[in-house]
């Protein structure tokens, strides 16, 4: 009876295994299996942003790359900025390029927390296409 129940079970885990292979293997293109195990998709390159000043211009650019793959300068990136930049500031983002800059003159001083998005198309052979990560700018006095 015990030996029955482990065939069972390896046969049900055999059968998960071969859905999820030939998704990753459709889902994945040409690179296949390795490209899902390694989970490659856009990655921020940048960390942390550098302390802004009042009233004094500010320009910062933050950039996303798709690791292990020579031609993402080929995608196509759509960021988005959730919750605000200091007044003053702006993002920018030209020619579906790697970077996001923000830019301007803060005119108030604080911490700011916000969150970058990313969405990569142009290509089908990754296994995400969304990315998140926080930043926060200081805007200090002289």
């Amino acid at each position: 009876m015990l030996l029955l129940q482990n065939v069972r079970w390896l046969k049900k885990a055999l059968s998960v295994f071969v859905v999820v292979v030939t998704t990753c293997l459709s889902g994945c293109g040409e690179v296949g299996l390795y490209v899902c195990i390694a989970g490659n998709g856009p990655v921020f390159q940048t960390k942390s942003l550098p302390d802004a000043v009042l009233n004094q211009h500010y320009q910062a650019d933050i950039q996303v790359e798709i690791e292990n793959e020579p031609q993402d300068d080929w995608f196509f990136y759509d960021f988005s900025v959730e919750d605000n930049l200091p007044y003053g500031l702006e993002a920018y983002h030209f020619n579906d390029s790697r970077v996001l800059s923000i830019e301007g003159t803060p005119t108030e001083t604080g911490i700011f927390r916000f969150d970058v998005l990313v969405q990569v198309s142009g290509v089908h052979n990754l296994c995400y296409y969304r990315a998140r990560r926080e930043f926060v700018l200081v805007v200090n006095e002289i």
